[in-house]
């Protein structure tokens, strides 16, 4: 394999660590110059696909069953491990900054922000969104999710007193009612709430909660840094939470090579790109522009599902 290369097949996958290092210096060197709604619009369209690349994983997963019979790319497995993964990319690439120079001075306030902003985004959300990707399909969840939109906006409102445009408000009403119109139609003229409707709710008003938390405290230290202690934090609640309610054997196959393979593509790319380039836009752009990228999503994620997983 030449050096610089992706080489992603039905059975392994692994990508150089040169290459990721390079990533995270080329988008960290572009942060300041690209505006803060251009990096929304990228982060949405990685968002948007993850749901259907985690879905696919696990289902390469079924096919390539561990010794005990299990699927050694579970939801939880990947999420663990994909933390981890982004988690040692982003502190490897940049030692600088974990110094604990670059968080002396912190009050407490930045401290609350920092730690509740990160175990939202990092554990509670994620958890949430995979546990609905095991109860219903990526399209439902991808629909689920349009009621952002509005959350963006209320909570941009009631934490920050941020302003937005009439536009916004109505695109944002028309977002909600579509949600409750699909969940009509799609069962027989009543409103049916399903339980990945409900965790995917759940999962989304963390990670809008979690992102109007972040603003200030993006203007205070990097991405990266915030990318670091948000998978460290994460890593370590979502292996209290499993432990917790599940015991070690849910952990079972979190060393099974073939998960790795595929880890350590989805984890540095999938997650550490979508996580950089969302965390670079919302240190900038409004309220309103988060909407309108956001709005976007629904689009983007059923077509994903379509092309990776044959969803219809």
């Amino acid at each position: 394999m030449s050096r610089g290369l992706l080489w992603i097949d039905g059975k392994s996958g692994f990508a150089d660590v040169s290459i990721r290092m390079g990533m995270l210096t080329k988008i960290k060197k572009l942060g300041a110059r690209v505006p803060g709604k251009a990096w929304i619009w990228i982060a949405v369209l990685i968002s948007a696909a993850s749901n259907a690349i985690v879905s696919k994983l696990h289902n390469l997963g079924q096919c390539h069953l561990a010794a005990d019979g299990k699927n050694p790319i579970s939801f939880c497995n990947i999420f663990f491990t994909g933390s981890v993964v982004a988690f040692f990319t982003l502190l490897l690439s940049h030692p600088g900054e974990a110094k604990p120079a670059k968080i002396r001075g912190w009050s407490k306030n930045d401290w609350f922000l920092t730690l509740v902003s990160g175990a939202l985004a990092g554990a509670i959300a994620p958890i949430m969104f995979f546990k609905a990707l095991a109860a219903t399909t990526v399209t439902n969840v991808v629909l689920a999710q349009t009621i952002e939109i509005p959350m963006v906006l209320i909570l941009a409102w009631l934490i920050r007193g941020e302003k937005t445009t009439p536009t916004a408000v109505v695109g944002a009403m028309v977002a909600f009612l579509g949600v409750i119109l699909t969940s009509i139609l799609g069962h027989d003229g009543l409103i049916h709430i399903m339980r990945g409707d409900v965790l995917t709710i759940a999962g989304t008003f963390s990670g809008v909660l979690a992102t109007q938390l972040s603003r200030d405290v993006l203007q205070k230290i990097s991405p990266i840094l915030y990318g670091i202690i948000r998978n460290g934090l994460g890593s370590i609640l979502f292996a209290i939470i499993v432990l917790r309610a599940y015991g070690p054997a849910h952990f079972g196959e979190v060393f099974n090579t073939y998960l790795w393979e595929w880890t350590l593509v989805y984890g540095s790319i999938v997650v550490v790109g979508g996580q950089l380039t969302w965390l670079l836009g919302v240190k900038t752009a409004k309220a309103g522009d988060i909407a309108l990228a956001v709005a976007f999503t629904p689009v983007a994620g059923v077509f994903f599902a379509y092309l990776l997983l044959g969803e219809k």
